[in-house]
């Protein structure tokens, strides 16, 4: 796990092998992959609202208030 101010190494996340993984069970999946951007807050907090949204709908709070 990384501690404060490391970046995740490409070769610990290989997105390809969990798309391939996703596509293989048929789970559906949203991958973000924008160049020059990495894994860290900054590029993660553009999108965060929609992964609290999708959360809360998961959990049936969407529409009630507590949701983000």
């Amino acid at each position: 796990r990384p501690g404060p101010g490391r970046r995740l190494p490409r070769k610990e996340l290989h997105p390809h092998l969990f798309e391939a993984a996703c596509a293989k069970v048929g789970q559906p999946l949203t991958l973000r992959r924008h160049p020059g951007y990495d894994h860290g807050y900054y590029f993660i907090s553009t999108f965060i609202a929609d992964h609290l949204r999708h959360h809360a709908r998961a959990l049936g709070c969407a529409g009630t208030g507590n949701a983000a």
